[in-house]
């Protein structure tokens, strides 16, 4: 992830080769709808006078070497005949491109591809349910998201808090450069993608205030009017917009995608603000603590002997397999549980390899007081539907724990039950695969056959297949693993997205499916012993960063989160329909990060994980610390940026699935990981550490007691895949609440197995 490397010569090349015409919009709003705009070409580094709007304005632009581009508006006079202050007034820095109609446009976490794909407008949660649609070439199909439109007059109109960074990414065909486009870190911001009817011209604003116009998007097909207002101006007010170019190189036979988030993952922290240090507040063994004691006792259904994944008496609260954690959470019990709880761990792998299994090897949808049901919603045709992603992360976590529990010496305690359920769930994905050359989006729960192709939604099954593979020897799931796997990363770095993760955003771009979809990779780097996985992980790990939130924004102070002084960067966006930020990635641990910076020898990918994990505690609700009405060790999946759906800063009432990413972060990942031949030290936890001389100090700076993982390792040890789950027992050193502790790396064991039987 390091920087793009030109010369001033080059970069100045690039852009003069990019045709960017820069150009200031002044615009008249009565409310959120536009009654004028004035337009002048701007020459950087000359002053210019032009009315607008009964003023005269001055515009002086300039630009840097590094790329910059700075744009002060000001009002130095007053030609209206009231001179009254004139209100509803934005000032926006607008780059002009030509452009192509097959363009493709990313905005971090809001816009992918452009988000130029088929639409159906269907109330949430939207399922398809028109015939046609039951298709296996079904193209992408999205809600109507802001987006870019086929045909017609196409728009993308955002505010700076509707996306993980303001910045716009572009790549035009025929050309060997991409450009991105950053603007700076103000809530305040509009950010804007326009094209021309021809699509032989696209404009990309950079508005201040950002308005809307006319209307805003709230969730699938609810527009409602736009709330954005322009300022009041008189003379001498003044407005100041920035913005920075960076030319990004498309190398012959690469995917300009790629290029793109691959010249992102170096900007996004380069160029915007180093945030305030962290406030730390909950180590992640006190996490656990909390969670342990809400999971198994408020989650837990007596009746059937299972880990509900919610708290409510509903079927999408009960049991749903994988996504929102059903199944996943017994891992973290199985590492760090109670004996009781370790009991409780079982019996919800017996009721998943049991109860919860359709007849075709696919995972019901649901369970509730004995019913079970699909993932259709309310949708006629797709009653009996079966979200492929839910059985694949089903299926990828059983096989991580019978790992675990082998790996334990536990290996006589594996039930017969549970090895026919993953082997019945091996044998459907394997049948879908022959029968259709993909695993689709859903599919029947009775037959197993395919309903809806398409999506990258069962991302995790290549990972799930590789491990039956090498526990059972059937070298079908071995080979399916290679060729399913090869081709979801083909195509999402070609698009430059995933898509249809979650099961209520019908196809559109997500950040689940990408964080699974790099769990298979590494996965089968690790088993496989083949490198050849590496850079297709790197490129879908690219893409990952895309969807983490990249700086704090400022929530409003009267919000909930602006009291409890949240801070959101490190946070992960859902996807492009749901737009909220989340604590953590989607039910997983993100290990697949740290795994991947011990392959390449990256460590911005430890640094990245390190950004996300260490944020997530401050999400926990707790006795001493309540997140509005929620009981203690409840978590909420918003973190709101922007007005879809709750005001920024707010909740809704719920315990959801990011409990079990934290965790899972507890069960599965180091809390200071330790370069010995480097010195380099990076924290997850939320403690602080520095090494010295080889000796480490660890300071707990909360009112909780932690015990802390820790992890030493040399390059020549990092280079060798771990065995599975390796990072669950690693040493531990107990530091006290507003204490510290020191110990000599020398004298922590490495007790991480490496060997991994490669059949």
């Amino acid at each position: 992830m390091s920087s793009p490397a030109y010369s001033l010569d080059q970069a100045h090349d690039l852009l003069q080769r990019a045709d960017i015409r820069w150009r200031a919009a002044i615009t008249r709003h009565v409310d959120a709808t536009v009654i004028d705009t004035q337009w002048c070409e701007l020459t950087l580094g000359e002053a210019q006078e032009i009315p607008a709007m009964g003023l005269t304005w001055r515009l002086f632009a300039t630009d840097t070497a590094d790329g910059d581009v700075r744009l002060v508006a000001e009002v130095v006079s007053d030609t209206s005949v009231s001179g009254k202050p004139v209100a509803g007034i934005s000032v926006a820095l607008v780059s002009a491109i030509p452009w192509h109609e097959d363009a493709w446009v990313g905005i971090p976490a809001a816009v992918y591809a452009g988000n130029r794909f088929d639409v159906r407008e269907e109330p949430y949660p939207p399922m398809f349910t028109q015939a046609a649609d039951a298709r296996a070439d079904l193209p992408i199909t999205i809600t109507p998201v802001p987006r870019l439109s086929k045909t017609g007059a196409s728009a993308v109109h955002l505010l700076a808090g509707d996306a993980a960074a303001p910045a716009v990414g572009w790549w035009v065909p025929g050309r060997s450069d991409g450009v991105w486009l950053l603007g700076p870190a103000d809530a305040t911001l509009g950010i804007r993608v326009e094209e021309d009817l021809d699509r032989r011209e696209a404009r990309i604003w950079l508005q201040s205030p950002g308005v809307r116009p006319d209307k805003r998007y709230r969730m699938t097909n609810d527009w409602t009017t736009s709330p954005d207002r322009g300022r009041t101006v008189s003379v001498g007010d003044s407005f100041e917009i920035s913005a920075r170019v960076v030319p990004v190189v498309v190398p012959k036979k690469s995917s300009a995608p790629a290029a793109l988030w691959r010249a992102w993952s170096s900007l996004r922290a380069a160029y915007l603000p180093t945030p305030e240090s962290l406030t730390l507040r909950l180590p992640l063994s006190a996490a656990w603590a909390i969670q342990q004691r809400k999971r198994s006792s408020e989650n837990w259904n007596e009746e059937h002997g299972y880990f509900r994944v919610g708290t409510v008496d509903h079927h999408h609260q009960n049991w749903q397999p994988g996504w929102v954690g059903g199944g996943m959470d017994s891992l973290a019990f199985f590492a760090h549980g109670t004996a009781k709880q370790q009991t409780q761990a079982s019996s919800t792998l017996d009721f998943l390899c049991g109860k919860a299994l359709g007849p075709a090897g696919f995972c019901y949808g649901w369970f509730h007081h004995g019913q079970t049901g699909g993932d259709g919603f309310s949708s006629a045709i797709a009653e009996h539907w079966a979200l492929t992603r839910k059985t694949a992360d089903a299926f990828y976590f059983l096989m991580k724990q019978l790992d675990l529990l082998e790996a334990r010496g536990a290996k006589s305690d594996l039930r017969p039950t549970w090895l026919a359920g993953a082997q019945a769930m091996a044998n459907a994905f394997v049948r879908l695969w022959h029968n259709h050359g993909q695993f689709g989006q859903f599919v029947d729960l009775r037959t197993g056959d395919l309903c809806v192709g398409g999506s990258t939604s069962a991302s995790t099954a290549p990972a799930a297949l590789i491990l039956a593979w090498r526990r059972f020897g059937n070298p079908t799931y071995r080979a399916v693993a290679i060729e399913s796997a090869t081709q979801f990363a083909r195509d999402a770095i070609a698009l430059g997205a995933t898509t249809g993760g979650p099961g209520e955003i019908l196809q559109g771009a997500d950040s689940e499916s990408a964080f699974g979809l790099l769990d298979s990779l590494v996965v089968l780097h690790e088993v496989t012993g083949d490198s050849a996985w590496l850079p297709l992980a790197t490129a879908i790990a690219d893409q990952c960063v895309s969807w983490v939130q990249a700086w704090d924004f400022p929530f409003p102070s009267t919000s909930l989160f602006g009291r409890l002084g949240m801070q959101a960067r490190g946070s992960v966006w859902a996807n492009v329909q749901n737009k909220h930020s989340a604590p953590a990635i989607c039910s997983l641990s993100g290990d697949s990060l740290l795994k991947l910076a011990r392959a390449t020898g990256d460590a911005s990918w430890t640094k990245l994980l390190a950004e996300i994990t260490r944020g997530i505690p401050q999400y926990l609700s707790r006795e001493d610390r309540r997140i509005g009405d929620m009981p203690a060790g409840w978590m909420n999946e918003r973190v709101e940026t922007c007005d879809w759906l709750e005001p920024p800063g707010e909740i809704f009432h719920g315990s959801c699935w990011c409990e079990v990413s934290l965790m899972l972060a507890h069960a599965e990942l180091p809390g200071v990981y330790v370069r010995s031949d480097t010195g380099a030290v990076t924290v997850l936890d939320q403690v602080e550490a520095t090494l010295h001389d080889d000796i480490l100090t660890l300071r707990n700076p909360t009112n909780f007691a932690a015990e802390v993982k820790i992890v030493v390792e040399n390059a020549a040890q990092a280079k060798q895949p771990l065995a599975p789950l390796a990072l669950i027992d690693a040493y531990r050193q107990h530091v006290p609440a507003q204490g510290h502790a020191q110990v000599a790396i020398t004298t922590i064991g490495r007790a991480l197995a490496t060997s991994v039987d490669r059949r």
